[in-house]
């Protein structure tokens, strides 16, 4: 009986966890220049970005990773990877080069998209990346995502945004939702789906890492909120969210105590 329990878990576990990883997450560097206020990295003021020694050893690890099925992703992600610079980036992506023209691994990049530039642009069509946008949502709620002057940063991410879209360069979004958002879910949906994103994925804000001080939602805020996002992606086509599925909602309620997150 227990030989046979034993075989049914082993079962389970291959059908929800993969034999290889699908996903290898990199940190160009520590630095961000934004100052977000519910940033839980402690690390973000300071300038320790990774060498290329330190990429070409996990380019060799990966190619005992990559088989013949889906292409691993590799996500680069900060801190804010595009403080690095457009030159000293492309040297980090230089020795997976060969498994990405082999169809082995996809780009993916998290970028708060207030640097994007022409040059940006080239690099991240020359090496397919995908692009992830951080952003909370209309001004009045994007206030917490500030420079390291406590300037707002909205119209920089904005004007960013634009100049992926001239490029015709694809993106989704990323929002952190705290107390700020939590009570309009629909004002957040109608807003990011102007913006011209193929898909949009929900953080809630977490007390973890240095987010000590500030007041995440409570489970019973963060359970009318995704019902409320469950109605409005029934009720409106187009934009992609990243929690809801064939099953509806993936129920996610923030945490407390220490933990970590990507």
């Amino acid at each position: 009986m227990a030989q046979r329990s034993g075989g049914g878990l082993h079962h389970r576990y291959d059908q929800w966890f993969a034999s290889r990883p699908q996903t290898v997450v990199l940190q160009p560097t520590s630095f961000c220049n934004m100052d977000c206020s519910y940033c839980y990295l402690r690390d973000r003021g300071l300038k320790n970005d990774m060498l290329p020694e330190t990429a070409d050893a996990v380019a060799r690890s990966v190619e005992g990773l990559v088989g013949s099925g889906r292409p691993l992703g590799l996500v680069w992600h900060g801190g804010e990877p595009l403080t690095l610079g457009a030159e000293r980036f492309s040297a980090l992506l230089a020795p997976f080069e060969t498994l990405r023209l082999e169809g082995l691994v996809h780009h993916y990049v998290q970028t708060n998209a207030t640097l994007v530039t022409d040059a940006w642009c080239d690099l991240l069509e020359e090496f397919e990346f995908r692009v992830g946008v951080s952003i909370d949502g209309p001004a009045v709620l994007n206030t917490q995502r500030v420079d390291r002057r406590g300037r707002p940063a909205f119209e920089r991410i904005i004007r960013g945004i634009a100049r992926l879209r001239e490029r015709g360069i694809p993106f989704s979004a990323v929002t952190v939702v705290g107390r700020e958002g939590i009570g309009h879910p629909e004002e957040l949906l109608d807003f990011l789906s102007t913006l011209g994103c193929h898909s949009v994925g929900f953080n809630l804000e977490e007390t973890e890492g240095v987010n000590t001080e500030r007041h995440p939602p409570t489970p019973a805020q963060a359970e009318e909120f995704w019902r409320r996002v469950l109605s409005w992606s029934r009720e409106h086509g187009g934009l992609a969210v990243r929690e809801a599925g064939a099953r509806g909602i993936t129920h996610r309620v923030p945490r407390r105590g220490p933990h970590r997150r990507h």
